[in-house]
């Protein structure tokens, strides 16, 4: 399983930051996406999974574009472990999203497997999501 993660950061850990304003909900590369409409933190396992169902559902036919790479660091102490010790390690890495952000956006397919791929990934988050489509000329 290959997870996303930065190859390099300016600082090994950072702080925990609030959410902005939402963002447009705008397909710019693909032809049919999944919005969100609620705000969480995305993880690389969750990135994973939702692209290798995808990728299953399209026999990887068509281009995917991942509009998130997870680059906030979540650090994780050791359970047990005594105050003052300091930051625990890395454990996992993270995007966070705000609702409006497009996550994924498929090309070259056809809209009945890609509605179903997608219909499928939007299992697999924990949050609520809606299909957005651009145009029917796209479509193949």
């Amino acid at each position: 399983m290959i997870l996303l993660l930065p190859r390099k950061t300016k600082f090994k850990k950072q702080q925990r930051r609030n959410y902005r304003l939402a963002q447009h909900s705008v397909l710019h590369k693909g032809c049919i996406g999944i919005v969100a409409l609620e705000n969480f933190w995305f993880s690389s396992k969750q990135i994973e999974a939702c692209r290798k169902i995808i990728l299953r559902y399209t026999k990887r036919v068509g281009k995917i574009y991942l509009n998130i790479f997870p680059d906030k660091p979540i650090s994780k102490r050791t359970e047990g472990s005594r105050m003052g010790t300091g930051k625990g390690s890395v454990d996992y890495w993270v995007m966070p999203i705000r609702n409006g952000k497009v996550l994924f956006e498929l090309r070259g397919v056809p809209l009945s497997v890609a509605k179903k791929a997608l219909e499928q990934v939007t299992f697999k988050l924990p949050i609520k999501t809606k299909l957005y489509e651009k145009n029917w000329s796209c479509f193949t």
